[in-house]
């Protein structure tokens, strides 16, 4: 790190909010707990399933008379299953509202850290001043 810089209140609050790891953090876990609510959405779609089978059949058969025959099959099957919740107790819906919950108090969370951040950043600021001043006097 470089020296000492003078600067301004406006400039040092912007620097702290931009780089502080606590704060970058806490916005990682808000990005993270937004994807619960996709996660509890999806229990309003449709689940689709396949599945394939192919397979080789070799048949020799020799016949009393001696006649013999050679027969190869290539036997095969495809599935498609489509299933989808008509209803499951209000437990979709319940659990899109917990999700949207915990998304909001996740933003507040976010926010807490953040006015901490910027009065940590202020109170530094001006302790500096402070400290100036004193030593000029």
């Amino acid at each position: 790190m470089g020296g000492a810089q003078a600067q301004s209140l406006q400039s040092a609050l912007a620097q702290a909010y931009s780089a502080n790891p606590t704060l970058n953090a806490q916005r990682a876990g808000t990005r993270a707990n937004d994807e619960t609510v996709s996660q509890a959405l999806s229990g309003y779609r449709p689940n689709i399933s396949a599945s394939a089978s192919i397979s080789a059949e070799r048949d020799f058969t020799k016949s009393l008379q001696g006649s013999r025959s050679n027969a190869t099959r290539f036997p095969r099957g495809a599935e498609v299953t489509v299933t989808q919740n008509l209803f499951n107790g209000f437990q979709t819906a319940n659990s899109v509202r917990a999700a949207e919950s915990g998304v909001l108090g996740q933003r507040e969370t976010l926010r807490d850290t953040e006015q901490a951040v910027l009065l940590n950043g202020v109170t530094a600021y001006m302790n500096v001043l402070r400290d100036a001043a004193l030593l000029n006097l």
